[in-house]
């Protein structure tokens, strides 16, 4: 089926289009948003990924020219159907937009679903400012993504005055740094976070650390703008496993508080307003049991001594006495408390605190988890989106039949929901103070009112920037 020069193909009973350019940028420019071509574009493979070394989601990539998206819509007519973006996670290292297959989601809801690609690690997110390069450049790419959206979106069917812009992981930290940017017009009516918030990036002294670390390791490939722009992918790839063990805890790259696209501050970040759009947010009950994976333990601080610390350097003694009274000094008591400081909370407070402004707001708590790794961080991915074979089945506990696959069917409701009126819709009320009624997610869905009471009063509404060191620190 055509969609203006784009011809799209059968895909289970809707229609998809792969692999359109949204953008054009050098290595590290800014994008520049895709004008439509003038020649037709066969649709039918999927665009180049982001750099990236391999993960669990595909092969390693060596392509700086990531700029592609990818459609699928009932039908690629005037309907003016609503709209899903979605923007991957992988902790700003790796993803793409490909992993995230929009048929059943357009099929099932009668709506248009985006999925794309944007730059990743060093080259995406990279402190090279000193080089005059412009900071957050896979925020940016993000951005552009969007605006592609707004103005195309009508050749596959879908509304651009009716846009929803979701993601989970690093995707929804990109989606609260969306709500909170500077100077952005407005591209989406809703907003969907899926465990992540604020706190999961980098502050410019931990950005400027690292840079150090990139332009000591890249040597020569650093010395100029021009250098960097011609150095070869596989540099900036092993630079990225470098750096990351030399700064244990966080990740390599990611977004940066640059007072220029993003607020000077987390702090200035959380007082920020955000735009008056209905918002749905929610975390895993167990986040934290994926990061004891191999290959994950060191993205993010997780052990009770270290969080602590980090609590009591940023918040004070009093408050880390508090929160270290709350969490017993066990197995479990801690997997809460990794879980809870890097994104039950803070998810939690972002909702709270657009609620706090006057605007709409649907909490949940996804809890049916497998028995290796229980109500782990991504398990929600594999309800919402066909992600099967082995990894993900065992990431999930099992095939998506019975209690699974009606789970996943309220969880696609719920979404489609959103994504169609603003409103989950079902038995799910809207957050409110000072109830806090929260859906849980698990075998029979059910209301619970301030989930976790003690544990949220605890953190006092404050949280901490996982990705932040003292000054004398060594990393």
């Amino acid at each position: 089926m055509q969609a203006g020069p784009f011809q799209g193909h059968l895909d289970s009973g809707v229609v998809a289009w792969h692999g359109i350019r949204y953008a054009r940028a050098s290595r590290f420019g800014l994008p520049a948003v895709e004008a439509l071509p003038a020649d037709p574009v066969d649709c039918a493979d999927f665009g180049a990924t982001a750099a990236q070394a391999k993960g669990a989601g595909g092969a390693r990539s060596e392509s700086d020219d990531p700029f592609f998206l990818n459609v699928w819509s009932p039908a690629a007519d005037e309907a003016r159907r609503p709209v899903l973006v979605w923007i991957h996670g992988g902790g700003f290292q790796t993803g793409a937009g490909s992993l995230y297959v929009g048929n059943a989601l357009a099929a099932s809801g009668d709506i248009v679903v985006v999925t794309f690609n944007y730059r990743l690690g060093a080259i995406g997110f990279s402190d090279f400012s000193a080089l005059g390069i412009p900071n957050n450049r896979g925020l940016h790419d993000q951005i552009a993504a969007l605006r592609w959206v707004r103005a195309h979106i009508a050749l596959f069917g879908g509304d651009p005055d009716k846009v929803t812009v979701a993601g989970e992981s690093a995707g929804a930290t990109s989606v609260s740094l969306l709500l909170v940017a500077r100077g952005v017009e407005p591209l989406f009516r809703a907003a969907i976070l899926q465990s992540g918030s604020l706190n999961l990036l980098h502050d410019r002294d931990i950005a400027a650390r690292q840079a150090i670390r990139y332009r000591e390791i890249l040597g020569d490939d650093a010395g100029s703008r021009a250098a960097l722009e011609a150095a070869p992918v596989a540099r900036f790839l092993d630079a990225q496993a470098q750096v990351a063990a030399s700064f244990p805890g966080m990740i390599p790259a990611a977004p940066i508080y640059d007072g220029e696209l993003l607020p000077a501050s987390f702090d200035a970040a959380r007082l920020a307003d955000t735009p008056p759009i209905p918002l749905l947010a929610g975390a895993m009950r167990e986040e934290i049991r994926f990061f004891e994976l191999p290959g994950a333990r060191s993205m993010l601080l997780r052990e009770r001594g270290e969080l602590l610390a980090q609590v009591g350097w940023l918040l004070g003694r009093t408050a880390a006495g508090r929160i270290a009274a709350t969490y017993p000094d066990t197995r479990a008591g801690n997997r809460n408390l990794a879980t809870d400081a890097n994104f039950q909370m803070p998810t939690r407070h972002f909702a709270e605190r657009h609620v706090a402004r006057g605007h709409r707001a649907w909490v949940y708590r996804f809890d049916l988890g497998g028995v290796l790794l229980g109500a782990a961080h991504a398990v929600d991915l594999t309800y919402l989106w066909p992600l099967n074979g082995v990894v993900f089945t065992a990431l999930r506990g099992g095939p998506l039949s019975g209690q699974r696959r009606a789970l996943a069917e309220r969880m696609r409701a719920y979404w489609i929901a959103f994504v169609r009126d603003g409103d989950p819709g079902g038995s799910w009320p809207t957050y409110v103070l000072p109830q806090r009624p929260t859906l849980i997610l698990d075998r029979a869905d059910r209301i619970e009112n301030d989930p976790d009471k003690a544990r949220r009063e605890a953190w006092d509404g404050q949280e901490i920037e996982i990705a932040r060191r003292p000054p004398d620190a060594s990393t």
